[in-house]
């Protein structure tokens, strides 16, 4: 699948860069054996073979100009700290000439091809070219790692991954961690900071050797594109963990820290600052600093990190608690300033899909029913992809979309299962959206109601079965023109010509909510109250039911549809429907 990229890189320059990378890779050979048992790296090593003085010459020089800029930020087109997040003194455009950022990377990529089997001195030599754009070279220098194996592996996957080569990295980083210090390994794979904190604490409890399958449900519920193979949000986050071994080396080295003071790295620095790499991604912008000085007085100067959204502009990781259920599952894709956050470099801008979701039951499986409104999104006519999955890398078949329908609509015959269920679309700008729900399992026996359906239609043509309500199901839960909204449902467990108690009510934030039943498959109540009530008989097992409901009476707001059936030997089965009414 073709993806446009959403960075500060053009398609054309990422496309030549990405061409001339893999060009690379694929011509150069295996240069120097690598060792294959597992060690670990001494990442408190006080020297890496000339390269901490390097850095620290790099870093300390003299910058060009005489004033700071106040505020930059990739989202206005800013390059900041000069291309070089490492580089928190350069606040202006144009801080180093490009002869002095030349002869850095010459000299970390000249004492890295020197001292390949050196960990530390390949792997700050890949992270300092990477980070100044300069792909193909880290690319070469990380395949001449002859450090232990899987410290090598993680070299190649960060490169790769900067060059947003992401299904390379993606694998690099598997196939390192697979084999790595168990102690590197549990850092690296760590997701505390990108957890609801109801699930935090039971977490953090876990011993690292037994936190996979954790790690497994929620890059499952945190991967971006459920209908695209990988998960490059998870290379992301190993990349960021892996760069922050680095960053703290660097840190040691060159004796500055955030603050751009002259001392060594201190545990205050690193729990602040790895906890808002981890979840935002490392610094692209900032807002404060000369101008703020003389406001702040001796107290020193306002500078804040992160005032961008460039970085992470979407929050994929679940805002509900994982422990709480699939039924209980929450997104809100747009990322605030403390929020986890991603910006994918090959896909985007990102937008919620308009869609609706529904369950309902058959003898031996259930079945799920959802219907998307694509043309609600700024995306081009595109392929609509659709996945049902009951745990990580589980994919359930699915028919669709059905020809008949008025919007995209799939059906999919599931095991009664709790089900992670999505709809997704990529156009051939790159540009994506989604709809993703958590749906429980319906009771197989017994009284029980199938989830209502919103379906185009009005009172006077009201869908008398499944199909057809499939065929006029609404691709969003939002209400926005019409004096009515029809609703499907079916009711379970019944015997022919069994007399049923129906009530339908319509809650709202403000206050109870009065109803109209239009119309109920030929049960007319004209009567508005806030719940309506009637009785009817069952016409077989499965007994169909549809109603229109006037809304003119209803301001603009959220709103719960809720159904009651009950018989006199079977006891009550309810449901629900959330909806979004908006009639401006």
């Amino acid at each position: 699948m073709h993806r446009a990229p959403l960075g500060l890189m053009s398609a054309s320059i990422r496309t030549a860069v990405q061409a001339s990378l893999l060009g690379v890779v694929s011509a150069l050979c295996a240069l120097h054996p690598r060792a294959t048992v597992a060690q670990e790296v001494p990442l408190t090593d006080p020297g890496t073979s000339g390269l901490d003085a390097i850095l620290r010459v790099y870093y300390h020089r003299v910058l060009r100009g005489s004033f700071e800029m106040s505020y930059c930020s990739p989202d206005q087109d800013d390059i900041c700290f000069n291309g070089d997040h490492e580089d928190r003194r350069c606040r202006m455009v144009g801080c180093r000439t490009d002869a002095m950022v030349n002869d850095f990377a010459a000299d970390v990529e000249r004492v890295a091809r020197e001292r390949p089997d050196n960990p530390l001195a390949i792997a700050q030599a890949v992270y300092a070219l990477s980070r100044l754009g300069r792909h193909p070279v880290a690319a070469a220098v990380a395949k001449e790692c002859a450090a232990v194996e899987w410290w090598c592996e993680l070299v190649a996957g960060m490169a790769y991954h900067r060059a947003g080569l992401e299904d390379i990295a993606e694998g690099r980083f598997q196939a390192g961690l697979a084999e790595a210090d168990p102690e590197v390994a549990c850092r690296l794979e760590g997701v505390s900071e990108l957890l609801h904190e109801a699930d935090r604490h039971r977490y953090e409890e876990l011993a690292c050797a037994d936190r996979g399958p954790f790690h497994d449900r929620f890059w499952w519920l945190a991967d971006p594109m459920l209908t695209t193979p990988g998960n490059d949000r998870w290379s992301e986050h190993v990349a960021r963990r892996f760069e922050l071994l680095l960053h703290e080396r660097l840190v040691r080295a060159t004796r500055l820290d955030v603050d751009d003071l002259q001392r060594s790295l201190v545990s205050r620095h690193r729990d602040r600052h790895e906890a808002l790499v981890v979840r935002r991604g490392f610094e692209d912008s900032w807002a404060g600093g000369f101008e703020d000085s003389w406001a702040e007085g001796f107290r020193g100067r306002a500078f804040r990190s992160w005032v961008s959204q460039w970085a992470a502009r979407y929050q994929f990781a679940p805002t509900s608690p994982l422990g709480a259920g699939l039924e209980a599952l929450s997104y809100d894709l747009e990322a605030g300033e403390f929020d986890e956050g991603y910006t994918p470099t090959d896909y985007g801008p990102f937008f919620e899909l308009p869609a609706q979701f529904g369950r309902f039951r058959e003898s031996a499986k259930m079945v799920v029913v959802v219907a998307a409104r694509p043309d609600r999104t700024p995306l081009d006519p595109a392929e609509v992809r659709f996945l049902a999955t009951d745990r990580p890398r589980g994919a359930l078949r699915a028919t669709g979309p059905l020809e008949s329908a008025l919007h995209p609509t799939f059906v999919a015959e599931v095991p009664y299962a709790p089900l992670l269920v999505a709809i997704e679309t990529v156009d051939d700008r790159g540009a994506a959206a989604r709809a993703r729900e958590g749906l429980g399992v319906l009771a197989r026996d017994g009284l029980g109601l199938s989830d209502p359906l919103l379906v185009e239609g009005s009172a006077d043509d009201l869908p008398g079965t499944r199909e057809e309500a499939l065929a006029a199901m609404r691709g969003s839960t939002r209400v926005d023109w019409g004096r009515e909204i029809v609703v499907y449902w079916e009711v379970y467990g019944l015997q022919d010509q069994e007399r049923i108690e129906v009530s339908v009510g319509v809650s709202g934030e403000r206050e109870a909510v009065t109803t109209r039943i239009m119309s109920a498959l030929g049960v007319r109540s004209e009567a508005a109250a806030p719940v309506v009530a009637w009785s009817e008989l069952a016409t077989g097992s499965v007994h169909p039911m549809a109603i229109a409901i006037d809304v003119r009476a209803l301001q603009d707001g959220d709103y719960t549809l809720v159904l009651a059936v009950s018989t006199a030997s079977r006891g009550t089965a309810t449901a629900e429907r959330r909806f979004e009414l908006d009639l401006r």
